[in-house]
Order: structure tokens, then C-alpha cells, then sequence
């Protein structure tokens, strides 16, 4: 196994040299970098010179490709290494422990895993590097969350387990999983929205809701039980696991954690719908792996068609399941700057549906109701009500409107 690595500090080199047993290319100065022959992974220090650019020529010829940092909850250096194809971000502290681990496993290509059924038990195996590795025993209050316990978590959907995601902000990600999760409670589902999108999740925020715990909460044994972590939209019955308040606190969400989080809410919920964060960090690779179904959000506009197709190509290198992926095209205006039919085939997805751009979704979001149950966002709402529908059929038809019952009044001779 031949590694990279880009760094200007000969101690750090030095150590990280002598604590991972593989075959070293060191590289100091950016030519270095850029010459330095065919390797299997590279390591980038952030504070190296032009090392986005060497992650984005790196990677462009598959070469597995992390970033070190000294601050891992700086979200700019995860956008930055998502879209120069890294593979991850590590803690510069923490990267011989990291690298070990990859180097071991990499040469194991994981098999595909089979849907997840009621009586199935997921193969577990590294995911971004990162080992989900047991079930947490029960734990008495203050007690804090075990680094390991004794058996995996089993994750078994009863009806969905649904993932909306999108590789940029700004898609109306968080805005359909609000909306989503709320038309499937008003149709009588059990509904739980979990917010994973750790470092920046705002979904308390838009529906106006004050959680006094979170997801943290749990982890830290302040609460016992996860339903304590629960808030509530009392107007529509929507369960919220809320993210982080601080969100600092994001990197406390790891793969083991996922997996024990969306193990227990799968056990006691109808449909668990996520909001992910457009980065492929824990939490959203764990989720999409166990999801049944996974929406990818992208609007009308070549330069996000581009980002999410590079971005699907890494997904694939992770053997996910493609048949569970769809396309959900967004903020779609009635002048469609791009064809449909264009964006499924540079994408090689199915469609799920199309989402018309809606004045009135915002405002009914900066209000605070949710726009799938406003006539001033109609358009927005019957699209979201015929994806619920595509998830959980509804067997309550459409009223017919009062026009069209006065036309059938006429054509009847005055008579029903």
C-alpha cells in the first residue's frame, strides 16, 4: 500500500511514518506533490500549499484522498474537501489511528448489502472509515455513552426509512423533509424527523419550535430513554429529533451513535425521515446506507447537476444500493431552464418527482407553517402530498372541487 503524504511538518511526518506500516511517499512542496508517481492514498494537510487543487488532480485519478486538519468542526474544510472528491476529512491528531485502519481494509472491497427486511440484521463494515461496532448496553442516567459494547445495532425499518440529500445548501433539502414528514403524520403514519445535518441543522428553528434537549442529551446519559429527546409539532403530530443546539457538538455523532439512533427509532416509528447535511460525513453515509429510500435534491442548474453527479460517482465507489437512489428536481420554474429528461440521463437516476418553485413557500416558512398545509404555497403542496403518496399510498381520494361538481350538476340535467 503506497501513501502520500503532503505536509510541511518533519516531526508530524516523522511520527505518523513510524506509527503506520506502509509504503511512504513524503511530499514538502507542491511539485512534490503533483510528481510523485502512482500512490493508493494521500493524505493533504490543510495548511499545505494549494492543497485543494492537489485533491481535485488526485483525485480525478482515483486515488483516495483525506484531508488533515487541526479543527474538524470547520465546515468550510468539508465543503472544500467534498468538492475536490476527497474522501474524508481527519483530525491531524488522530491520523496514524485513521490511516491504519483504511490501509487495512482497503484492500477488501465490501460487499453489497441486501435490503434491510424486519427479520434481516445488516452486514455491518467500515463506512468513510469509521466501524460501527455494537449495540450499547443499557445505561443509568448521567452515565455517559459507551465507547463499545458487545453487539451491533440492528436497523429494521417497519415501514421507511427516507434520506433527503443534496450537495449543496440552498436545494430545499430541510425544507421537503419538514414538509414530507408532516403530509405522511397527517395521513396517521408515526413520523419522526431526525436532523443530521450536525454542524448547521436549522429544523427546530424553521417550524418555531424550542427543544430543551437533543440528540446530545442522549449521548451524554443526561436522558435515558431517546423518545426524552423527542420535540414536538403538536399542530401535526410530527416527531423532531433535533441536532446539536451548539454545533460543535456535531463531531459527538458518530457512526456508532448513528446507527444506535436510527436502530431505536426505526423499532418504534411508522416512517423516519432524515435531513442530512450536504457533506458525505458520518452520520449522512450511514444513513443513506440503511435507508429505503434516498431522494437526491437538485435544482434546475447545470453547475449543482455537475457537483451531484461527481458526487454520486463516490457513492457508487461505495457500493450503495442505486436502485434506492431517485431524483427530486426543485424550485422548478414554469420556464424550465433545464430539460428533465436531460437531468436523469447526466445523472443516471430515476425520477421521484418535480417541485415547482412556490413564492409562497417562503413565505409561509419565515412564518413559521409549513407550507404543504397553505393555500398560499397550493403548487408546492400538492407536489409534496403526491410524493407522500408515492411512499405510503393514501386511500383517501381527492375531494372533487366545487366547479367541477357544478359542471357535472349541469351536464346531469340539475340532478346527482
Amino acid at each position: 500500500m503506497k501513501v502520500l503524504i503532503c505536509d510541511t511538518n518533519a516531526e508530524f511526518i516523522r511520527s505518523l511514518t513510524t506509527a503506520v506500516n506502509a509504503d511512504f511517499v513524503v511530499a514538502t512542496t507542491t511539485q512534490d506533490a503533483f510528481n510523485n508517481g502512482m500512490v493508493n492514498i494521500a493524505v493533504i494537510s490543510d495548511d499545505f500549499s494549494e492543497w485543494e487543487a492537489i485533491a481535485r488532480h488526485l483525485s480525478s485519478q482515483g486515488v483516495d484522498c483525506y484531508i488533515l486538519t487541526a479543527n474538524i468542526t470547520n465546515i468550510e474544510i468539508w465543503k472544500k474537501s467534498t468538492f475536490n472528491g476527497c474522501k474524508g476529512v481527519w483530525l491531524k491528531e488522530t491520523a496514524a489511528t485513521e490511516m491504519s485502519g483504511k490501509i487495512q481494509t482497503s484492500s477488501v472491497k465490501r460487499p453489497l448489502r441486501e435490503q434491510l427486511t424486519r427479520q434481516s440484521t445488516p452486514d455491518y463494515s467500515q463506512v468513510n472509515n469509521a466501524q460501527i461496532n455494537n449495540v450499547v448496553p443499557e445505561r443509568k442516567r448521567n452515565q455517559p455513552f459507551p465507547v463499545h459494547g458487545q453487539q451491533k445495532p440492528t436497523i429494521i425499518p417497519k415501514r421507511e426509512l427516507i434520506c433527503f440529500f443534496g450537495v449543496n445548501g440552498g436545494v430545499g433539502k430541510t425544507t421537503m423533509a419538514i414538509n414530507t414528514g408532516i403530509a405522511l403524520a397527517k395521513q396517521g403514519q408515526s413520523t419522526v424527523l431526525v436532523d443530521f445535518d450536525v454542524f448547521s441543522g436549522d429544523v427546530v428553528t424553521r417550524l418555531k419550535v424550542k427543544p430543551t434537549t437533543t440528540m446530545v442529551d442522549w449521548i451524554r446519559g443526561n436522558s435515558d430513554d431517546l423518545s426524552q429527546c423527542l420535540a414536538d409539532h403538536h399542530s401535526t403530530g410530527l416527531k423532531i429529533l433535533p441536532a446539536p443546539l451548539n454545533h460543535e457538538e456535531g463531531e459527538l455523532i458518530n457512526p456508532e451513535i448513528t446507527g444506535k439512533i436510527l436502530s431505536i427509532l426505526t423499532r418504534r416509528f411508522d416512517v423516519v425521515i432524515v435531513d442530512t447535511a450536504p457533506l458525505l460525513i458520518a452520520p449522512t453515509l450511514i444513513t443513506i446506507e440503511h435507508a429505503t429510500r434516498v431522494f437526491i435534491l437538485v435544482p434546475p442548474d447545470s453547475a449543482t447537476v455537475a457537483k451531484t453527479n461527481t458526487v454520486i460517482r463516490r457513492m457508487d465507489m461505495i457500493n450503495f444500493e442505486k436502485d434506492k437512489f431517485s431524483l427530486l428536481v426543485t424550485k422548478m420554474p414554469k420556464k424550465q431552464p433545464l430539460r428533465v429528461n436531460d437531468m436523469t440521463s447526466v445523472l443516471n437516476m430515476k425520477l421521484a418527482g418535480i417541485i415547482p418553485y412556490d413564492e409562497g413557500v417562503q413565505v409561509e416558512s419565515n412564518l413559521g407553517t409549513p407550507p404543504v398545509l397553505s393555500r398560499r404555497a397550493s403548487k408546492f403542496a400538492k407536489s409534496v402530498t403526491s410524493l407522500c403518496n408515492t411512499i405510503i399510498p393514501s386511500n383517501i381520494a381527492p375531494e372533487k372541487s366545487s366547479l367541477l361538481k357544478f359542471a357535472f350538476w349541469k351536464r346531469s340535467g340539475g340532478a346527482f
